[in-house]
């Protein structure tokens, strides 16, 4: 109607403006007196996206939640809420509640392109909580499940990672190796090749691992992970015995 276009163009406004709780509490009071149709419903899922832009988790999830009671199963932004509040509950530290709402979304909607990043971000919690097998799992289910998916380098480059975290030193570095191989542009292709150069420390292949980081940090100078690979560089000489190189 007339009245919620109105209200709606308004809290639009002080969104492109970034004004975003101003944008979101008049979407509040909207939502809270007008009765659920399309433009409501489009101010339901704005108002989500403005309480996540200001990092307000609970009450994005609670906006959420008021979406899904409103809209119910035929909410056309459905999987899209779903995503944002096991995302905020993600940022409010609330993990568990955050793997379940992301396994709600992955359950009620398999085939959407959000439940490839759910999945993944199951993977990261797992991650994140030092349950490598779990991390592992998820990864390896983006690429099974959604082969086609966007995610999948993401869920490929972060199996490289949960390796090297979990001191597979060898598996990282020949994962992460095959990783840059298969994709043209690869999205990780710094970090990958940092963390090759790590590993091979790690195993302490020193004369290797010194070539790498003075390759990397040629190739990325005033890189923050060059910082660290100058340190590194020192390490790796002490341990080759070149002691006054190291220092």
């Amino acid at each position: 109607n007339f009245d919620s276009a109105l209200r709606l163009r308004l809290a639009m406004a002080y969104q492109g403006l970034g004004r975003y709780t101003e944008a979101a509490l008049v979407m509040e009071e909207m939502l809270a007196s007008m009765p659920p149709d399309p433009i409501v419903e489009k101010a339901s899922l704005a108002q989500i996206q403005c309480w996540m832009e200001v990092r307000r988790w609970p009450r994005a999830v609670r906006a959420a939640e008021r979406y899904e009671k409103v809209f119910g199963a035929d909410g056309p932004s459905l999987a899209t809420v779903l995503f944002l509040k096991a995302e905020a509950l993600r940022e409010d530290q609330r993990h568990q509640a955050a793997q379940l709402a992301y396994g709600d979304l992955v359950d009620r909607f398999p085939d959407d392109p959000f439940a490839a990043k759910a999945i993944f971000m199951q993977g990261f919690l797992y991650l994140q909580q030092d349950d490598s097998d779990g991390a592992l799992y998820q990864f390896d289910q983006v690429r099974r499940l959604h082969p086609e998916s966007a995610m999948v380098e993401d869920a490929d480059y972060w199996t490289g990672m949960t390796y090297s975290f979990s001191g597979l030193y060898a598996e990282a570095r020949e994962h992460l190796a095959t990783h840059l191989n298969r994709y043209d542009l690869p999205k990780y292709k710094k970090e990958a090749i940092f963390r090759i150069a790590v590993c091979t420390f790690s195993l302490a292949e020193y004369e290797e691992a010194i070539r790498l980081l003075e390759t990397f940090a040629a190739d990325y100078p005033g890189d923050p992970f060059t910082d660290e690979a100058h340190l590194l560089i020192g390490d790796a000489c002490l341990g080759e015995g070149r002691i006054e190189e190291g220092f």
